[in-house]
């Protein structure tokens, strides 16, 4: 009996190993998405913030260089990673909701941050759907919770990010996460063999 006993011990052990396990992968998603090229758009100005037609000719600020990268595929691979990572989260999450050796305090945390994923999930896909029809550049959203606070990067493949845009990507992330200007940020990327905007 002592044995049994040890064994269902070690799993519980492995389980919460694996919450843990996972409570770093996003911390250090957020950590990786975040670029050096990030811009924080808490200090757009609210006259951009009602967001002139993406066709309009504007003298709105431009925001440095983006970040230069030399892979073609970097958004499909980038949603790929981002797609097979959640995937495996989420069914890691689920082996622990449905193992019986799991205790309901376990499972009730996992199906906790099951459902939390889930949502993440859907802002990050609403969040690049809205970008790539107004703006009509290729995006990526990553939404992390770090230290109890949320946080969002959209990057997006454009060769000069000016306040217009920033102002445009900053109303769509702020309709569908409710964040403060403070936690949002975005990363203009261009890739190398790609000719200038023009």
């Amino acid at each position: 009996m002592k044995k049994l006993n040890f064994i269902i011990g070690k799993r519980q052990i492995m389980i919460t190993a694996l919450l843990f396990i996972l409570s770093i992968a996003a911390f250090l998603n957020w950590q990786f998405a975040t670029g050096d090229q990030a811009i924080t758009v808490m200090d757009v100005p609210e006259e951009t913030n009602k967001a002139n037609s993406p066709n309009e000719e504007s003298n709105s600020q431009k925001y440095g260089e983006p970040e230069l990268v030399s892979n073609n595929n970097y958004f499909t691979v980038a949603k790929l990673n981002k797609k097979t990572a959640n995937d495996e989260n989420l069914e890691n999450l689920n082996k622990i909701i449905k193992s019986n050796n799991s205790t309901e305090e376990q499972r009730e945390k996992a199906t906790k941050q099951a459902m939390k994923h889930i949502e993440r999930c859907e802002k990050e896909t609403s969040i690049e759907n809205q970008v790539m029809g107004k703006l009509s550049k290729n995006c990526i959203a990553y939404l992390d919770q770090n230290d109890d606070q949320e946080k969002l990067n959209v990057h997006i493949q454009i060769e000069n990010l000016d306040t217009k845009n920033v102002a445009i990507i900053k109303n769509i992330a702020q309709d569908v996460t409710k964040l403060n200007a403070s936690n949002i940020t975005i990363t203009p990327v261009a890739l190398r063999n790609k000719q200038p905007e023009r």
